[in-house]
């Protein structure tokens, strides 16, 4: 590794803690806890992008000879790069809002606490309107072939692992709506309009979607980490067009 890939490397792993140093630092960071949990993160998310935006991703115009230049369409990765800014953006929103400072100032922790619920709600309902409307654009629009360097099992285990993503961002918001339902409380997009109250205020309801939608959005979030790992190892190890094919661009 040259000096300027060991530089890049080092800029993008140390960007997201910095930022939330500063953040913290300013005031905007409440508490080191906060500070720690948005650098936990939002590393990964900004990491990639530090790294692409140095020559790490678009180090190459295309493939390796030979391969497959076949891309998704501009508005598949419209998309998919949409959907997973609001799927990292909302989990580290929530993790910052659950760390407010309650103890010291109740009253004010709980009033910012409602505000970006709504957005952290908000974001949750764009992934949930997106996925129908990939799901119907998928059906469309013809989906670009696997690399022909990818095994049989390789196949099975991609095309697994994403048909499981699309069932949990469907799933995390529908359970996120139906939690808020159930607790009696409203489900608003950005102030512009409310979801419609589709089940009543029900205790035991509420125990039950409640954590689910947490330990569904887990599930997620370790598959979207996977998925970006195996991305990164096609790209660099196996030398293929997986994560070619899906990147910004003409």
């Amino acid at each position: 590794m040259g000096s300027f890939s060991t530089l890049r490397v080092v800029i993008a792993v140390t960007l997201a803690p910095a930022l939330a140093v500063i953040g913290f630092a300013s005031g905007w960071l409440l508490s080191p806890k906060q500070a720690g949990l948005m650098a936990l993160f939002a590393t990964p998310a900004i990491a990639f992008l530090a790294w692409s935006g140095l020559g790490g991703a678009w180090d190459r115009h295309g493939p390796p000879g030979g391969l497959d230049r076949r891309r998704w369409s501009r508005t598949s990765r419209a998309f998919h790069w949409l959907m997973a800014l609001c799927i990292l953006g909302t989990t580290t929103l929530f993790y910052w809002m659950s760390n407010l400072d309650f103890a010291s100032d109740e009253a004010a922790s709980r009033q910012t606490f409602r505000e970006w619920l709504v957005v952290h709600k908000s974001l949750g309902l764009i992934v949930l309107f997106l996925v129908a409307f990939r799901g119907a654009w998928n059906l469309v629009v013809p989906r670009p072939p696997l690399p022909r360097t990818m095994s049989r099992r390789q196949r099975q285990v991609a095309h697994a692992v994403h048909f499981t993503i699309y069932g949990l961002m469907l799933l995390v918001p529908l359970f996120g709506w139906a939690a808020s339902m159930t607790y009696g409380a409203t489900t608003s997009f950005f102030g512009l309009f409310e979801m419609p109250a589709l089940l009543s205020k029900d205790d035991e309801l509420v125990a039950f979607f409640h954590p689910g939608h947490r330990y569904l959005a887990w599930t997620l979030l370790a598959l979207v980490g996977l998925h970006i790992a195996a991305a990164i190892w096609h790209h660099r190890v196996a030398r293929d067009a997986t994560l070619w094919r899906m990147l910004p661009g003409p």
